[in-house]
C-alpha cells in the first residue's frame, strides 16, 4: 500500500503501468514510499464501500487531508462510461497493445446491435 499511495501522491494518478519494473525500483517513488504509514479505519464499511482517507504532514508544518466515503463505482458514485472505457483500454494495452484493446472495447460496446454471435466472436478473435 505505501508504494501505491505514494505513486498516486507523486503522479497523481496510479494505474496498473505504474507496477512495471522501472517504477518498482524507482528511487524517488521509493524514498516517498518510505515515509508512507496506514491504519485500519476503526469503523470500516467494508464491503459495501472501499472508503479511504489521505492525511500528508507537509514539510513547513501543513496537514492536508482527502477522504472518500463513498468510493468511485459505487452505486452512489458511478463511473462514466468512458471513465470505463478508458480504464479498460489502459488495462488491456498493457498487455495486447491498443490495437487489440480498441478492438475488444468495439466489439463489447456493439454487442446491442450486433445480429448474431458470430459476428462478435470474429471481432475478438481477428488479428
Amino acid at each position: 500500500m505505501p508504494f501505491i499511495v505514494a505513486t498516486a501522491i507523486a503522479k497523481r494518478r496510479f494505474t496498473l503501468a505504474d507496477l512495471d519494473d522501472d517504477c518498482l525500483v524507482d528511487p524517488e517513488l521509493l524514498e516517498l514510499a518510505s515515509k508512507v504509514s496506514c491504519q485500519n479505519d476503526p469503523n470500516p464499511t467494508f464491503p459495501k464501500y472501499f472508503h479511504g482517507e489521505v492525511i500528508i504532514q507537509t514539510k513547513d508544518g501543513r496537514t492536508l487531508r482527502k477522504r472518500e466515503d463513498i468510493n468511485r463505482g459505487a452505486d452512489e458514485r458511478p463511473l462514466s462510461v468512458s471513465d470505463v472505457e478508458a480504464k479498460f483500454r489502459d488495462n488491456v494495452s498493457l498487455v495486447a497493445g491498443t490495437d487489440v484493446a480498441d478492438r475488444v472495447l468495439n466489439a463489447v460496446m456493439s454487442l446491442p446491435t450486433t445480429k448474431n454471435s458470430r459476428d462478435f466472436v470474429e471481432a475478438l478473435t481477428t488479428k
